[in-house]
């Protein structure tokens, strides 16, 4: 079986500089990580990340999560007229579900890192509005997800948000 040689790759040639700082510039993602994976590991070209790109990404990620849950309960809330047993059960583990999001370390950059407390007082809001006598579904709520409001509670309101420069 014949093979042909191998043949050099073309941008060898080039001084890394121009790779490093003229092409790059005009690569998309995905180009960059199909030019960096035909790259040697010290060829290989990179754009940094804006300062606080992690903060941003982690609060906006959080956010979507919070947003999420909440809609879903609010949908619950308002067409309580409207829904079975089953459905009301469901509502009440999903409010269990938005308490255990709140304390876990995924959504610490909601209270963390935003200038305002403002989402730190509409989360204890809304956790207060929850647990609740009035609340539609505090006679259907279980002993189990009223520790978990409370205990989401205690959590939020320990968080000390960072400075900021």
């Amino acid at each position: 079986m014949n093979r042909l040689p191998l043949q050099p790759f073309e941008f060898t040639r080039i001084p890394y500089d121009v790779l490093q700082w003229e092409l790059n510039k005009f690569l998309e993602p995905t180009d960059r990580a199909n030019f960096n994976g035909a790259m040697q590991w010290q060829e290989c070209i990179y754009k940094r990340l804006p300062k606080g790109f992690a903060q941003k990404f982690a609060t906006k990620v959080a956010m979507m999560v919070q947003r999420a849950h909440v809609t879903r309960i609010n949908y619950m809330v308002e067409n309580e007229d409207n829904l079975g047993a089953g459905s009301v059960r469901m509502a009440v583990n999903w409010i269990g579900l938005y308490a255990d999001f709140l304390v876990k370390p995924v959504a610490l950059p909601l209270f963390n890192y935003r200038k305002t407390g403002e989402a730190k007082t509409k989360a204890l809001s809304d956790l207060a509005t929850m647990i609740d006598e009035d609340f539609v579904f505090s006679d259907q709520m279980t002993d189990e997800v009223r520790s978990k409001i409370r205990h989401a509670i205690r959590v939020i309101e320990a968080i000390v948000p960072e400075a900021r420069n």
